[in-house]
């Protein structure tokens, strides 16, 4: 099993990979041969035209000994950045400001249940005394309403209804023949 080839490049890490480069990939050299003298092995390029498997053009060599800066498939390896590997203690450090953060935000999640709650309770005892209240006034107003009670106006005068009655009395004398 080979070997995986890893390079620096400034402060990232890349792994030499053997696949056709595409627009963008950084490469290294590997075997330089048709090099028009500029570049050598080791030498890291930039590909700005991708020919699949027939190479690559890379402008940062180009001149009039290299036209178009042409590198050939078998004279380099794609190089892949490889993400860095986070330090152990700056993860556990990271965490650790996270779940202060979190235990922080859950204190006051809780503190604002409990202020909730309360304010729903004392709510709840509110309607309850204002239902009362209601009730009672209710059984007051009815209480009221039979001492205040006002018979309606009669429609007739006393002369009318004195009227009606002696002629009911007329009709029932004659009927017992009186």
């Amino acid at each position: 099993m080979t070997e995986t080839k890893t390079y620096l490049i400034g402060d990232k890490k890349y792994i030499e990979v053997d696949r056709a480069a595409k627009v963008g990939d950084k490469i290294v050299i590997v075997d330089a041969s048709y090099t028009g003298g500029t570049y050598v092995n080791g030498d890291f390029l930039t590909v700005t035209t991708s020919f699949g498997t027939a190479g690559v053009r890379c402008e940062e060599i180009a001149n009039e000994r290299n036209y178009g800066g042409q590198v050939d498939p078998g004279e380099y390896r794609v190089l892949e950045q490889v993400e860095p590997t986070p330090d152990i203690h700056d993860l556990l450090a990271n965490l650790a400001q996270r779940v202060t953060s979190l235990e922080r935000i859950t204190g006051t999640l809780v503190r604002a249940k409990f202020s909730l709650e309360s304010q729903i309770r004392d709510t709840q005892n509110n309607v309850q005394t204002f239902a009362e209240q209601t009730e009672a006034n209710t059984k007051d107003i009815k209480f009221l309403d039979d001492r205040t009670y006002v018979p309606e106006k009669p429609t007739k005068s006393a002369e009318e209804i004195l009227c009606e009655i002696s002629k009911i009395l007329e009709r029932d004398d004659r009927r017992c023949g009186r």
